[in-house]
């Protein structure tokens, strides 16, 4: 009979996650891994079945408890416009202090071309974005912010695409001018 588990998965996907986030997926060994967590191969393959499956257990994990924190921004205020400038200064100084930038784009960068379930993993990320932003464009338009001329879907994506251009230019630059530069070009289609 099998011992018990006597460990938190939680706290081993997390520490899995940190390492994937550092190192990205193929950089990252099992034994990296078993380094982070204090488990022993074994352990690691009995919980998860594989390193890919502990991949995505921790992509999931970020989802839930890191990734979806920066959207959950456009909810904070009445002013869709408001909370628009919010997520993106948000996401500026994000990017400034953490300079493994954000985990899921990172995978969808490394590993949506060849692995289908990462791919399914971002494309899910992206539409989330993209609905969360049409909800801030929508209370935008409704409040006068913006004129009801545009079509939020459109612009909702455009909006998740800035998210990602300032994550991608934020790996070259550490000026914030340069970020905010992008994003106010970007929010100027608003006006």
């Amino acid at each position: 009979m099998p011992r018990p588990k006597s460990f938190n998965r939680d706290k081993v996907v997390q520490q899995a996650m940190d390492v994937f986030w550092e190192k990205g997926y193929e950089a990252t060994s099992i034994t990296d891994i078993t380094d982070a967590t204090n488990l022993k191969p074994g352990s690691i393959y009995n919980t998860f079945g594989s390193k890919h499956a502990l991949y995505l257990e921790a992509l999931d994990f970020y989802e839930v408890h890191v990734g979806g924190k920066l959207f959950a921004v456009l909810d904070e205020s009445v002013s869709g416009i408001n909370a628009i400038r919010n997520l993106f200064a948000k996401l500026i100084e994000s990017e400034l202090s953490d300079q493994r930038g954000c985990f899921m784009h990172n995978a969808m960068i490394e590993r949506a071309t060849c692995d289908e379930d990462v791919e399914k993993r971002a494309c899910i990320a992206k539409e989330q974005g993209t609905a969360i932003f049409k909800h801030a464009l929508d209370r935008a338009v409704e409040y006068g912010e913006i004129s009801n001329d545009k079509n939020t879907d459109e612009v909702a994506l455009y909006l998740v695409g800035t998210v990602y251009a300032v994550r991608s230019l934020a790996r070259v630059t550490n000026q914030r001018s340069e970020l905010e530069q992008v994003v106010n070009i970007a929010l100027s289609i608003l006006i």
